[in-house]
């Protein structure tokens, strides 16, 4: 039973194994919090609080520590959404030669 603070690497283990010890909660967001939580929930193992948050958008695991904020959040968020921008709305673009005689 683990009871602890986890690294990356055994927590990624733990998800893809859909470990039932695993739990997801959402933020409440408040008038002062960051706007950001909406698209991330708290990682619990085995109901304790982890160091790591998950995206809801993309489900890629991101470190986040109440004492140092939000920024890793907001850096997630700026690069899972140009990912999910160039793979839904890039458009290719075929152009033909012609050429005279």
């Amino acid at each position: 039973m683990v009871s602890k603070l986890l690294t990356r690497t055994p927590l990624e283990q733990l998800f893809k194994k859909n470990d039932t010890s695993i739990a997801l909660k959402k933020v409440k967001q408040t008038d002062h919090g960051s706007s950001f939580w909406p698209r991330f929930s708290l990682v619990f193992v085995n109901d304790v609080g982890q160091n790591f948050v998950i995206c809801d958008k993309c489900r890629t695991i991101v470190t986040y520590k109440s004492s140092t904020g939000t920024g890793g959040l907001k850096k997630h968020l700026a690069s899972c959404d140009k990912i999910t921008l160039s793979n839904t709305t890039q458009s290719t673009i075929t152009t033909y030669y012609t050429t005279s005689k």
